[in-house]
């Protein structure tokens, strides 16, 4: 008799309601709590944006002490910030909560506008009692992305789209385990990093093989595709965008992950036939580096004269001081006082 007291007292605190204090002005929020809202971790980032038209330096301050991040937005896949920069005269400070942010992610999602995109789809359910929804238990199987990857991309980096379109049904299953499987507390930092390269590639496949034939991934969404919100991971969208420049960039910092992600265009470095990998991820970085760079389809170089990739020059602040960066992974001893002019972008499709 007394167990059976002690279990309702239980249940009737469990299932009470609870004040919220709220982010936004402070005001009390009372709603029901259930198992389904108190597990997920709920993590509050502060935002500081400042936008600059002629640099478009977005700043990112993150609370958990971490420096801020400078991350220069230049280039052909960012041109439509321009417009929007232009209108803003201020961009005011701002708090924005963030629920069940995959981990690995320490900065809020990339806005052009300043202003954040709430999700449009409905909540999981307060009466959800499958625990698969609210807590990871698995991750991605990367075997069958592997498969598809030698089959239908040369070492080149040649994309074979049309034979791949007729397959398509696979790469939406390995899409959906993707969606399902975000990064975890227990993930170590290999993992979360390569999950999030194949996000791009795979999420970048799937953009073009929608969409083909086509001609180049610049036709598509008046050229900013790269800011369409597309890609589900959890519960929440990401734009190609916000997985490169507020995921992958600011959060491990490595350069040579812009040898790694690729946009489906000819001059980009290739797409690698074989899916990334934390047991293998820094050797396949050093060889993604060294084959881009010495590559005479994307830089031309020699000890005194160096004509680069874009890349380079839209991301230069990632890069350093060029002539030293490049000459890390160059064939060709490189001068310091090297002359540096860069390439054009060819944006045609990276394959057929």
């Amino acid at each position: 008799m007394l167990k059976a007291v002690m279990l309702t007292i239980s249940l009737v605190l469990w299932h009470s309601n609870f004040n919220v204090r709220s982010e936004f002005g402070g005001s009390d929020i009372s709603g029901f709590i259930s198992l389904a809202d108190i597990l997920p971790a709920h993590q509050a980032y502060h935002t500081e944006n400042t936008f600059d038209p002629d640099h478009l330096t977005r700043r990112k301050s993150i609370v958990a002490g971490l420096p801020s991040v400078d991350i220069e937005l230049t280039g052909p896949k960012q041109e439509f910030l321009r417009s929007s920069v232009e209108k803003e005269e201020s961009v005011s400070d701002s708090e924005l909560i963030v629920d069940q942010v995959p981990a690995g992610v320490d900065v809020d999602l990339f806005e052009a506008s300043g202003e954040i995109e709430e999700e449009k789809e409905a909540p999981l359910s307060k009466n959800v009692t499958d625990e698969s929804n609210i807590m990871q238990i698995s991750k991605p199987d990367n075997t069958e992305w592997n498969t598809m990857l030698s089959v239908h991309v040369s070492e080149e980096g040649e994309v074979d789209y049309r034979n791949w379109k007729k397959n398509h049904g696979r790469l939406k299953r390995y899409l959906a385990q993707l969606t399902q499987s975000p990064p975890g507390e227990q993930w170590s930092r290999g993992e979360t990093m390569a999950y999030w390269i194949n996000v791009y590639n795979a999420f970048t496949v799937d953009l073009i093989l929608e969409n083909y034939p086509i001609s180049s991934i610049m036709d598509l969404d008046n050229g900013k595709t790269w800011d369409v919100r597309r890609i589900r991971i959890g519960q929440h969208l990401y734009s190609l965008n916000d997985v490169e420049h507020t995921i992958l960039r600011p959060t491990y910092r490595d350069p040579r992950i812009h040898f790694a992600v690729n946009c489906a265009a000819r001059s980009c470095p290739k797409l690698k036939n074989s899916a990334w990998k934390a047991e293998t991820l820094e050797n396949d970085l050093q060889r993604a580096a060294r084959e881009f760079i010495n590559n005479p389809r994307y830089n031309e170089i020699s000890k005194s004269r160096l004509v680069l990739s874009k890349i380079f020059e839209w991301y230069r602040d990632d890069f350093g001081e060029l002539a030293k960066y490049i000459d890390r992974f160059s064939s060709i001893k490189i001068e310091r006082d090297a002359k540096i002019s860069f390439k054009e972008y060819d944006w045609k499709l990276n394959g057929q």
